[in-house]
């Protein structure tokens, strides 16, 4: 599936079909350059830490897949793992975006 957008730096249209990544010792770099100018569109970096949290978010989206909603725990077992996602998720923007201003 392609992603239709504009390059912020020389405002062409660009349809993108795909993410490259790119590795600095821990550090990867998730990201899309302009087929026009060659600017670099980066996405998000990830770190060791994040990555975990990541794989960690995947288990819970895993585990509330397996529930069953005719069960009676149901209720308290969905709602303890919507709010450790929603923990998780907030941790890993907030560490992102830290990373984010260290890289650039």
């Amino acid at each position: 599936m392609a992603i239709l957008t504009s390059c912020e730096s020389c405002g062409e249209k660009i349809r993108i079909e795909k993410f490259d990544t790119a590795r600095t010792g821990e550090i990867e770099k998730l990201y899309f350059p302009c087929p026009h100018c060659g600017h670099e569109h980066v996405i998000f970096y990830t770190d060791p830490e994040i990555r975990k949290l990541q794989a960690e978010i995947r288990e819970v989206d895993a585990f509330v897949k397996s529930l069953n909603p005719g069960t009676p725990e149901w209720n308290r077992q969905y709602g303890a793992a919507t709010r450790k996602h929603k923990k998780l998720q907030q941790e890993i923007g907030d560490k992102m975006a830290a990373l984010r201003r260290k890289m650039e």
